[in-house]
């Protein structure tokens, strides 16, 4: 047997609806925004406020993706080794009490409310086995590994060939366990929130993106018609109702969650962190020529 074998979730069908998600959501965002252009006064809050709820799912469907086709279980005679995005956990062979197919327990397993293909994601409270993390894909393939702090179910693509290599890895025994480890996307996020560097950063973004906001939405309430940009000879284009240059706040606020999300996974780059720097110290910096165009514009 081999030192160690990885196997993975099945990801094919969770990968496409993930993507197609990401592409609906990018896609009906934009179509809502230039359908907020060719409105006036409450209809052009609302589609926008539309165009942002939509484009609000983004962000989840591209980490699921980003987590689910990364995604494997290691295991050897060191132990057990999750990933699954930023989530990840070490178990050494000597803290696993058994392995056993998700079947044996029928309808007693309960499954998270909110799954999806390929997205089988989520903590429960289960009678008999306690609390069950779920990071799996396939709801057909469940394997449940019960560790003595809690029970894992996981869904390797092909579960037999699974449980074989954990039973050889028992009767080999293990000679250089794996420290437990485990890695919550929150304790990475407070890892990064410690670095005062990358909190000033993303703290100064957003602020000035909520100021750049306000200071919009109260100079337009009392403005009459505006133009907002310019025409390839230069000149101002046609004014317009001054509702439209909360256009650009929320351009402004679009772009940093952007960045802040961008920055988050360049942040754990082996070469270190200064493209996250880079990208979080952007988003400033858009609020302030943005501002200089609406300055402009009045």
């Amino acid at each position: 047997m081999e030192i160690s074998q990885t196997f993975y979730p099945p990801r094919s069908a969770g990968l496409l609806v993930h993507a197609l998600l990401a592409l609906v959501s990018a896609g009906g965002g934009g179509f809502l925004f230039w359908a907020a252009m060719q409105q006036e006064g409450v209809n052009f809050i609302l589609l926008l406020l539309a165009a942002l709820g939509v484009l609000s799912l983004l962000p989840l469907a591209a980490y699921r993706w980003y987590a689910l086709r990364g995604a494997s279980y290691r295991v050897g005679r060191d132990g057990l080794r999750i990933n699954w995005g930023l989530r990840a956990e070490d178990i050494p062979l000597d803290d696993i009490d058994w392995l056993r197919s998700a079947q044996d327990f029928g309808s007693r397993l309960k499954l998270p409310a909110l799954r999806a293909p390929g997205a089988l994601i989520g903590s429960l409270v289960i009678p008999d086995l306690g609390r069950v993390e779920f990071l799996a894909s396939d709801p057909g393939r469940l394997l449940l590994l019960a560790t003595r702090k809690k029970v894992f179910a996981i869904s390797p693509e092909d579960p037999s060939a699974f449980a074989r290599a954990f039973q050889e890895a028992i009767e080999m025994g293990s000679l250089t366990p794996l420290t437990a480890r485990s890695t919550l996307p929150a304790a990475y996020l407070q890892e990064v929130w410690s670095d005062r560097f990358a909190r000033a950063l993303m703290l100064s973004g957003l602020v000035l993106g909520v100021l750049f906001l306000v200071a919009v939405s109260l100079a337009a309430a009392g403005l009459g018609p505006v133009s907002i940009g310019f025409d390839p000879s230069g000149q101002p284009l046609e004014a317009v109702n001054p509702e439209r240059l909360l256009l650009l706040p929320v351009l402004g606020l679009m772009v940093y969650s952007a960045d802040l999300i961008g920055g988050l996974f360049l942040y754990r780059r082996e070469d270190g962190p200064l493209p996250a720097y880079l990208l979080w110290g952007s988003s400033p910096l858009t609020t302030i020529l943005l501002s200089i165009a609406v300055l402009f514009s009045l």
